[in-house]
């Protein structure tokens, strides 16, 4: 058995290798998570029953694992120690798992949950007078006001945290409230304040954080490009990258190099720009990944934790109707006059425990409902990857081609080869834009597919889809007949749902066109409505499947085309799902051997039904 000044020592150890990991969460994740299980170990052998330092390695835990990314495990040590510390005299931790689950919240878009609990620790620092602890809080409540769109709120917020870390400039929370004061600047569209404060976090505070610097550069850079001044912007995201990969930050890497891929596009360096572009995409790859992985954990947990509240109100349930019923026999035996007492106890009892019944079926609904929207967020997912495959099928089928005839020496002449480069070269640049808003829609969709509908110039989205696909019909010396009208024509739709609608309904009129042909595409104003024709000269559909395309919301069996162009059968699907949801029709006619034409209205209004619809 341990002597008391031998116990005295292992505690001070144990302080000791608590805030060595506490310093180096931000710095290098493995020497923090290094430092914590050696203080544990400490607290297993020589403080096994003390509640207290149980509570404060939760707490670390739960920062880490945050750190890293993975909220289902940081929630989980947040809520043990909730549980440990509620009861416990150490108000202090309690209040820092407290801000823990506020950041899991935050993490997972619940933003007023966030801000109900932290105003929750807001008022427990207070009372403590912990003027760090206030600092924290208002720090994270201002992330979930920004996030909302209240500008001007998470700055009234962070500068009350700065005003409760005056006394305590060292205090490594300080350059992480400027830099979110920078970012809040740049969204609020003040560039010039916005650079001068990351400045201040570089300039003023020489041992902050790597993660608090590959924030302020990263923040720097996408200045820069919004001031097209990209050489700086290049200089900004490198330095950003360099420090994000050194405290494994995935989120900041995929920011770091979306900036650079972005710089070196507009400066010219497309070879620069494809291999950042590469980089993030495989970034952004394992972010949607963890993202939704991390939601379907956080609503895993949340079921669990649901689960096993029923469980506990039905043993509590059964446990209390045991023991009154073993007072209501008592009672019977010991004597005929207090049997009526004993009668109104057990209808109490009974009313009692229908209240129990009823809140065990309200937690059930509650089940219900989250293994449903679980399943939802499994077939957004699904949707989205088959748009992005859909989509880019075609441009990569046109690159292939390209190279495919290049290897084999079709090109013969300089001539001929200089035009196939250019025209790869359109075609690998078109593809990128498309990847590149497929993506940033794909990234926008994670919570269920929404439509935003704005005002579009119909005439110039129309035209940007027929250059898309000039590759495409050039391939079997198809023409596009299309004359704008002399005024702009306007229509309100969602646009990267609309390019998808344009492009599959294109793509349809190509596949099934003979060689030689001619696709008509025709725009018409009516009173209330925008009308869209797209007329080919292909091989037409038969009554049968035209019948089936029309009445039924599935995945049709998709024909070969002219040159025996393979298909999904999901455009048309996407093509009606999507004009529906833009409060739009579809009608298509044709016959075998006459060709296809397909009409689609569009309103000019905006109706009330379709805003932030899903």
């Amino acid at each position: 058995m341990a002597t008391p000044l031998a116990l005295f020592a292992q505690r001070d150890t144990f302080d000791s290798l608590l805030d060595r990991s506490i310093t180096a969460r931000y710095i290098r994740l493995d020497s923090a998570w290094y430092f914590l299980n050696q203080a544990e170990q400490i607290r297993n052998e020589y403080f096994p029953k003390d509640p207290i330092l149980l509570g404060k390695l939760e707490n670390q835990s739960g920062t880490l694992y945050y750190v890293n990314g993975d909220y289902a495990s940081s929630l989980r040590h947040f809520s043990n120690a909730i549980a440990i510390l509620k009861d416990q005299n150490s108000k202090e931790d309690y209040v820092y798992a407290l801000n823990g689950r506020a950041l899991i919240y935050l993490s997972q878009h619940e933003y007023e949950n966030s801000i109900k609990v932290l105003d929750e620790c807001i008022k427990i620092n207070q009372e403590l007078q912990d003027s760090v602890g206030l600092g924290k809080n208002y720090f994270n409540k201002a992330i979930s006001e920004s996030e909302l769109g209240n500008y001007e709120e998470a700055m009234v917020s962070l500068k009350t945290g700065l005003n409760f870390l005056s006394n305590y400039p060292d205090e490594s929370l300080v350059p992480m409230i400027i830099n979110r004061q920078a970012k809040v600047y740049f969204e609020m569209g003040d560039f010039s304040k916005s650079e001068q404060t990351y400045q201040q976090v570089l300039n003023e505070y020489p041992k902050t954080s790597n993660w608090e610097l590959t924030f302020a550069y990263a923040g720097l850079a996408e200045i820069q490009c919004e001031r097209n001044d990209y050489s700086s912007a290049i200089e900004y995201g490198k330095l950003a990258l360099n420090y994000a990969e050194r405290v494994n930050a995935l989120w900041d890497k995929e920011r770091a190099s979306a900036i650079l891929s972005t710089a070196y596009e507009k400066a010219g360096a497309y070879q620069q720009a494809l291999e950042f572009s590469r980089i993030n995409k495989s970034y952004s790859d394992s972010l949607y990944n963890q993202n939704k992985n991390s939601e379907i954990s956080f609503l895993q947990l949340q079921l669990s934790d649901a689960e096993n509240e029923v469980l506990k109100q039905e043993q509590e349930s059964a446990q209390n109707e045991l023991r009154l019923n073993r007072k209501y026999l008592i009672l019977l035996m010991i004597a005929l006059a207090v049997t009526i007492s004993g009668l109104i106890l057990y209808s109490r009892l009974l009313v009692k425990k229908n209240k129990f019944a009823e809140q065990l079926k309200v937690k059930q609904e509650e089940i219900e409902a989250k293994n449903e929207k679980l399943t939802s967020i499994n077939e957004e997912k699904n949707k989205l990857f088959s748009i992005l495959s859909h989509d880019l099928k075609g441009p990569v089928t046109s690159i292939k081609q390209l190279l495919e005839l290049s290897k084999a020496g079709f090109f013969k002449s300089e001539e001929e080869r200089k035009s196939v480069q250019d025209l790869l070269t359109n075609q690998v640049n078109q593809t990128h834009q498309l990847l590149e808003e497929l993506l940033d829609w794909s990234h926008a969709q994670l919570d269920g597919i929404i439509t935003k509908p704005i005002k579009l110039n119909l005439g110039e989205t129309i035209q940007k889809q027929l250059n898309n696909l000039s590759y495409q019909a050039m391939a079997k010396s198809l023409s596009f007949e299309f004359d704008p009208p002399a005024s702009p024509v306007f229509a309100m739709a969602d646009p990267q749902q609309l390019k998808i609608i344009l492009q599959n309904c294109l793509q349809n009129a190509i596949k099934f066109s003979e060689p030689e042909g001619q696709i008509s595409i025709q725009l018409s104003e009516e009173k209330n409505d925008v009308l869209l024709s797209i007329k080919d000269q292909g091989v037409g559909i038969s009554p049968e499947k035209l019948d089936e395309i029309n009445n039924k919301m599935v995945r049709v069996q998709s024909s070969p085309g002219t040159h025996k162009e393979k298909g999904t059968g999901l455009g048309l699907l996407l093509v009606r799902e999507f004009i529906e949801k833009n409060e739009g029709s579809l009608d298509i006619k044709s016959q075998l051997g006459e060709g296809t034409e397909i009409h689609i209205r569009l309103p000019k209004s905006i109706p009330s039904s379709i805003i932030h619809r899903a």
